[in-house]
C-alpha cells in the first residue's frame, strides 16, 4: 500500500484573484478506485495536474514516492496505426527498436557494444513484453487487432479513448490519474470502460456520469464549498448522504440566522435603553446620582453588547457555506402542434450510416437519439440544423422555424467572452444571469475563455443556446465536462419548462429523466 499526501497545499491561477485550493490537506490510498466529485471550477482537473507534477503548488507539498500517469495523453502523430500510437504513449519503444536495427546493420564491434546498451534499456522498460500486454489490454476494451491496425485518426472518439486507456494501464509502476474518460463514449462503451476500470487495482478518476461512477468507484473525494471530504462509498450512496447533510445544514443555517437576528435586536434594545437614561440627566438638578446611574447602565450595555457581538460572530462562523441552486429558465414560444416531420431518412458518408428512420416532433417533445459511436447521431443533428449533408428521404419544418444548436466541442473556445457576446448581439446582462444560475460567477466575463475550466466552457455553450431565440433546441452531448449539480439543475429546468428538443447524450440517468421519445440509429 502507498499513499499520496497533500500537505497545506495552496494553488491559484495567475489569471484569477482567487485560489483554487487554500491549505488543502488530503490523503489518497493508491489501491482505492477513487472518484473526485465537485462543481465545475472547484479544482478537480487542477488537483490531478498538481498530483501529476504538471502544475506546482504556491505553498505546501505533494508527497508520493511512486510515479503518476495522466489521461488524456498527447498524441504525436494521429496518422499512425492505433496500436503504434498507444505503444508510443507507453514508452519510447519505436525509437529504441529503430536504433537497435540501425546498430545491427553496421556489424562492427563498437556498434554491437552500443547495441547491447540500447537492448538493456529496451528490456528494462519492458520492450519484449509490451506488445503482448498492450494487445491484451486493448482486447479487454473491445479493440481487436483489425481495429488497432487502422490509423488512429480513422477511429471514433470513443475508440480513441479506449485505445489510450489501454496504454495508460500498462505503464510500469504508475498510478493512473484519469480526467473525463466518458466524454464521447456511447453507453455501451461507457459500460465497457467501467467494467475495465473495476478490474484495476487503483486510480483517481474525474467523471460526471453518475451510473458510470457507481459501476467502477469505491471511494469518493469530494471538493465541497467549505471542506474536502474523503469517504469509502459508492458515488450514489455518498451523494445521497451529502444531500441529506445539505438539508440539515440549511435548517441549521436558518436557526442560526434567527438567533443572530434576535441577539442583534436584543443588543440594540439594551444600547437604546442606556442612551435614554443618559439623556435624562438634568443639568443643575442632577446631583450626580442620575449621571452615575446612566454611566453604569451605559457601561453595562456596552459590555453586554461586546459579548453579544462575539456570540454573533461565533454563530456566523458556525454557518455552512452552502451553494444554492437557482432555476435555469428556458424560453421558447408557446406554439402547439406538429413542428418537424422526417420520412425514410438515410444519411450517407459514402455509404449509409443507418437504416431509414421516420419520426415526427410536436411542441414540448424531447427526442433522444441513441446509437453507437459513428452511427450518424451528430450528422443527423447537423442535417436538422440546415447543413448540406448527402441524404435520401425528407425533412420538413414549419415555416419560419428557428433552431438553436450546441456542439460536442463548444463553438466558443478562445478569446474574450465579452467580445463574443457583443458580436452575437446577445443581451449581456441576461447572459450573465444564465451563467450565474449555472454556477459560474465572478470575473469569468473578463477572462480569456481558454483560462476557464472545460466544464465552465461547456456551460458557456449551453448559455449561448438558451439565449438564442429558437423553436427547437439541438444539443449534442451537452453534459460533457458538466458537474453533477448542474446536470440535475438542467434536468429540473427541462422538466419544468418543457422545451422542444432533439438531443444526443450518453448519461443514462439524464436520458431516462428527460426523453419523451427515443430514436435508435442502427445499420442492419
Amino acid at each position: 500500500m502507498s499513499t499520496i499526501i497533500c500537505r497545506h497545499l495552496t494553488f491559484g491561477y495567475d489569471s484569477s484573484d482567487h485560489n483554487v485550493f487554500s491549505d488543502l490537506n488530503l490523503t489518497i490510498d493508491t489501491t482505492w478506485r477513487t472518484c473526485v466529485a465537485g462543481r465545475n471550477g472547484r479544482g478537480k482537473t487542477t488537483l490531478l495536474k498538481l498530483l501529476n507534477g504538471q502544475l506546482s503548488p504556491h505553498k505546501g507539498s505533494v508527497e508520493y514516492t511512486g510515479s503518476t500517469h495522466y489521461f488524456p495523453m498527447p498524441v504525436a502523430d494521429t496518422s499512425l496505426p492505433a496500436f503504434a500510437v498507444a505503444k508510443m504513449a507507453v514508452g519510447p519503444y519505436a525509437q529504441l527498436e529503430q536504433e537497435m536495427k540501425r546498430l545491427l546493420s553496421f556489424g562492427d564491434e563498437n556498434s554491437l557494444s552500443r547495441y547491447i546498451k540500447v537492448q538493456d534499456k529496451y528490456a528494462l522498460i519492458g520492450g519484449y513484453e509490451v506488445d503482448a500486454k498492450l494487445s491484451q489490454e486493448l482486447a479487454s476494451l473491445g479493440i481487436n487487432k483489425d481495429k488497432s491496425d487502422q490509423s488512429y485518426n480513422s477511429m471514433s472518439s470513443g475508440e480513441q479513448t479506449r485505445c489510450m486507456l489501454a496504454a495508460l494501464f500498462i505503464q510500469k509502476d504508475g498510478f493512473a490519474l484519469i480526467d473525463e474518460p466518458t466524454n464521447h463514449l456511447d453507453q455501451a462503451g461507457r459500460q465497457q470502460v467501467a467494467n475495465y476500470l473495476r478490474s484495476k487495482k487503483g486510480f483517481l478518476l474525474v467523471s460526471h456520469d453518475r451510473a458510470f461512477l457507481d459501476s467502477c468507484a469505491d471511494h469518493v473525494v469530494a471538493l465541497n464549498a467549505d471542506n474536502v471530504q474523503v469517504q469509502k462509498s459508492s458515488f450514489s450512496r455518498w451523494r445521497g448522504q451529502f444531500q441529506l447533510g445539505l438539508s440539515k445544514q440549511e435548517s441549521q443555517n436558518a436557526e442560526l440566522k434567527k438567533e443572530i437576528n434576535s441577539l442583534a435586536e436584543s443588543a440594540g434594545q439594551r444600547r437604546s435603553g442606556a442612551a435614554l437614561r443618559e439623556g435624562k440627566k438634568s443639568g443643575a438638578l442632577d446631583k450626580g446620582f442620575e449621571g452615575a446611574r446612566a454611566a453604569r447602565q451605559m457601561k453595562r450595555a456596552l459590555s453586554i453588547e461586546a459579548r453579544v457581538d462575539q456570540k454573533i460572530e461565533s454563530r456566523k462562523a458556525a454557518q455552512h457555506n452552502i451553494e444554492k441552486q437557482y432555476q435555469v429558465k428556458i424560453n421558447q414560444p408557446a406554439a402547439k402542434g406538429l413542428i418537424l416531420t422526417v420520412n425514410n431518412l438515410v444519411i450517407k458518408r459514402g455509404k449509409p450510416l443507418f437504416d431509414p428512420v421516420s419520426f415526427s416532433l410536436t411542441c414540448g417533445a424531447r427526442l433522444a437519439i441513441k446509437g453507437r459511436n459513428g452511427s450518424g447521431k451528430t450528422s443527423l443533428l447537423d442535417l436538422l440544423n440546415g447543413s448540406a449533408i448527402a441524404h435520401t428521404g425528407s425533412v420538413s419544418f414549419g415555416k419560419g422555424f428557428r433552431v438553436s444548436r450546441s456542439y460536442q466541442q463548444p463553438l466558443w473556445q478562445s478569446g474574450s467572452l465579452q467580445q463574443l457576446v457583443d458580436q452575437a448581439n446577445f443581451d449581456k446582462a441576461r447572459f450573465r444571469t444564465i451563467m450565474a444560475t449555472l454556477g459560474v460567477r465572478g470575473d469569468f466575463f473578463e477572462q480569456p475563455i481558454e483560462n476557464l475550466s472545460l466544464g465552465q466552457i461547456k456551460k458557456i455553450d449551453i448559455a449561448r443556446t438558451l439565449i438564442t431565440p429558437s423553436d427547437l433546441i439541438l444539443w449534442d452531448e451537452p453534459l460533457n465536462y458538466m458537474d453533477i449539480e448542474t446536470r440535475e439543475q438542467i434536468e429540473a429546468s427541462i422538466l419544468r419548462n418543457k422545451p422542444t428538443m432533439v438531443f444526443v447524450e450518453h448519461d443514462e440517468s439524464f436520458v431516462n429523466k428527460i426523453a419523451t421519445d427515443i430514436l435508435e440509429l442502427a445499420l442492419g
